[in-house]
């Protein structure tokens, strides 16, 4: 997918598809290699520059639990959300 845009997001505008895929992905936002490699490069820089006691490395199968722990915040009483399903995600994308 490389940075396709999400209906109704800023990446839909073809001014920042080109600034970020020059800026970010080096014109290669179409390389299938590239952009996990850019992705997993900004987490290690992220996980190297921030204090491990700042930092919460969240997985959203975890539910509230890990989220509300951090924030030092009550859990609450709703359901985690689970929006963000295959389908609804590739109902979302645009490809282009």
């Amino acid at each position: 997918m490389a940075v396709s845009g999400i209906a109704g997001t800023p990446a839909r505008d073809p001014l920042v598809r080109r600034i970020v895929g020059e800026r970010v992905f080096g014109g290669r936002a179409d390389d299938k290699g590239c952009v996990p490699a850019v992705y997993r490069r900004h987490v290690a820089e992220v996980v190297a520059a921030v204090p491990a006691d700042r930092l919460l490395s969240f997985d959203p199968a975890d539910g509230w639990g890990p989220l509300t722990q951090f924030l030092g915040a009550a859990e609450p009483l709703d359901d985690y959300p689970h929006v963000s399903q295959l389908p609804d995600f590739w109902r979302l994308c645009v490809r282009t």
